[in-house]
């Protein structure tokens, strides 16, 4: 069963304009954003990509933001590339991080990865899968288990609990936010393949009123491609 934080679901016919209004905010405010993004401390968030990503494997960032990860891996030798969803967050990413050209694609998380199976050493994401409706998150992480090898790490990083969003998980900017609690999240991971290994709950680097989930798993040997 998946638990959600006492929430309220939003009619079927307005997932698609929420879900819409969310890709839009960043589209119109990419500058801004990147650049909040980049100011953020990050030699924590940097200490634990080290600590858990392969070197010598391929990495790929769903919802790569502004790059500023995806800079700090290639400039450490990893071979890595980010999945963005808004193409002006895209292309203030690479005009921020030239050496990220080619290593961006623009493609909707909710769709079929343009990759083969069991091609990826691991896979990250932070403060993107939070903008799935609730029926996505186990597609969109089966999907992710298909072009992870066998035993590769995933880590993920969301929202637990905020104080700017309605009861229905909008908030005043009009970007929604998946109302999940941790075990709504590990049960999904577990159910698409991956067996959870760290579970930590942190403070918002920026100050915001915002505690996140973060979540380290580990793909299943005996998973197969679906």
């Amino acid at each position: 069963m998946i638990h959600t934080r006492n929430k309220q679901r939003l009619p079927w016919n307005a997932w698609k304009i929420t879900l819409k209004n969310t890709l839009q905010y960043y589209e119109n405010n990419a500058v801004a954003l990147c650049a909040r993004y980049e100011a953020a401390p990050l030699a924590d968030l940097h200490a634990l990509l080290l600590s858990l990503l392969p070197k010598q494997e391929r990495i790929v960032e769903l919802g790569s933001g502004s790059g500023r990860d995806g800079a700090f891996l290639v400039a450490q030798g990893y071979d890595w590339m980010g999945i963005e969803g808004a193409r002006a967050m895209a292309a203030r990413s690479r005009a921020l991080h030239p050496d990220l050209q080619g290593r961006i694609l623009c493609a909707d998380l909710r769709h079929p990865l343009p990759f083969p199976d069991a091609i990826f050493g691991a896979v990250f994401s932070f403060a993107a899968l939070m903008h799935l409706e609730s029926s996505a998150v186990c597609p969109v992480l089966r999907e992710t288990a298909r072009i992870l090898k066998p035993g590769a790490p995933l880590v993920i990083s969301v929202p637990l609990s905020r104080t700017d969003v309605d009861n229905t998980g909008v908030d005043p900017e009009g970007r929604y936010f998946l109302p999940w609690d941790q075990d709504a999240w590990c049960n999904a991971i577990s159910k698409a393949g991956f067996k959870v290994t760290e579970c930590t709950v942190t403070n918002d680097s920026l100050g915001r009123p915002i505690t996140w989930l973060n979540l380290v798993a580990q793909k299943d040997a005996q998973t197969a491609a679906p």
